[in-house]
Parts: C-alpha cells; structure tokens; sequence
C-alpha cells in the first residue's frame, strides 16, 4: 500500500475515532448494565432500547475503526519496480517483465494453457499468482512443482532477483482433449 493510501485512510480513521469517542462518552453515562432500560427517548417504541442500540453500535464501530487503522499502518507497501544495484550499475525492473517471464516459462511447459500471471512486489518478496487452464497428464502435481522451481530458479538466474519468491499456481479448469476420430456426418 502506498504511503498516500496510507495517509488518506489514516486521516478518514482518525475522523470516525473522533465522532465516535464523545458518542461512546455521552452515552455511556446514560446506558443502564441492567437487564432493564430505563427511558432515555420520547420516541415510541424504539426510545427505550436507542440508548443500548446506539452505545453498543458505537462500541462495535470502535472496534473495528481500531483494527482497521492497526491494519492500514502494518500493512506492507507494494512496488510497481525494482531496483537493482550492481557493482557496474544499476538496473530497474518493471512488474510487467517478471510477468512476461514467468508467462514465457509457463508457455514453454505446455502444461498450462491461457495462464493469467498477477505479480506483486513487497520490498524483499515477490508474490506471482498463475491461474490457468490445465491439460491433462500424468503426475500434474509434480509437473506444478517443477514449474514453481525452475520459475523461482530464473527470476534468480535471469535477473539476479535475492528476494523471497512466493509462488501460488490455481488450476481453474481441466482442459479436455478433443477426439480425433468424431464420426462425420454424411
């Protein structure tokens, strides 16, 4: 998550906080921790219960408001580039190349057809997602493993990649094989 992302629901959290503690404060005094409620409202018959709906809603809110900025500030920042730093200079590596890679590399196999490859980058990790269509044949789990290893073993080769490389390949559907000899029809 970008720092501006960050920052925009940092300050939107932060708003919500602000509404809510005097609501939590107010009516706290006015809520009863007794099975029985006390009228707080002239409204007919939800003016008994809007003290109890509104501290315990507001409790709730506060809550989640809480864990949702503990998430906003902890969650990691992504990359659209990398840079690599060399001894003779330095290199940027874009998204899109580390995904035209492993596109290359799962074409190759034959084992995946019209794979869709996701690549986001985190300061030391690399995330791929491939999902595709499988083609039947023998020991397909194997063959899935073989494609992470040698994916995980180019991106170090090719580009020099040190990061931790997490690599998830979904098989959305299995692909049939098309019968040579379909009768024709005369």
């Amino acid at each position: 998550m970008s720092k501006g992302k960050k920052f925009i629901f940092i300050l939107a959290d932060l708003f919500f906080l602000t509404i809510l503690i005097p609501i939590l404060w107010d009516y706290f005094n006015q809520m009863n921790f007794r099975w029985e409620l006390s009228p707080s409202s002239e409204i007919p018959y939800i003016g008994e219960k809007l003290p109890q709906y509104i501290f315990i809603s507001a409790s709730i809110l506060g809550i989640l408001l809480l864990f949702a900025l503990l998430i906003v500030i902890f969650y990691p920042k992504t990359y659209m580039e990398i840079l690599l730093d060399d001894k003779a200079g330095s290199l940027t590596l874009k998204r899109s190349a580390i995904e035209g890679l492993v596109r290359e590399l799962v074409l190759d196999n034959g084992y995946i057809r019209n794979p869709k490859i996701n690549v986001t980058l985190y300061q030391s990790t690399i995330k791929i997602d491939v999902q595709g269509e499988i083609i039947p044949r023998v020991e397909i789990v194997e063959k899935t493993k073989a494609i992470e290893q040698e994916i995980k073993e180019s991106l170090k080769n090719f580009f020099g990649l040190n990061h931790e490389v997490k690599l998830k390949i979904k098989v959305s559907s299995i692909v049939e094989k098309k019968d040579s000899t379909s009768p024709r029809v005369v």
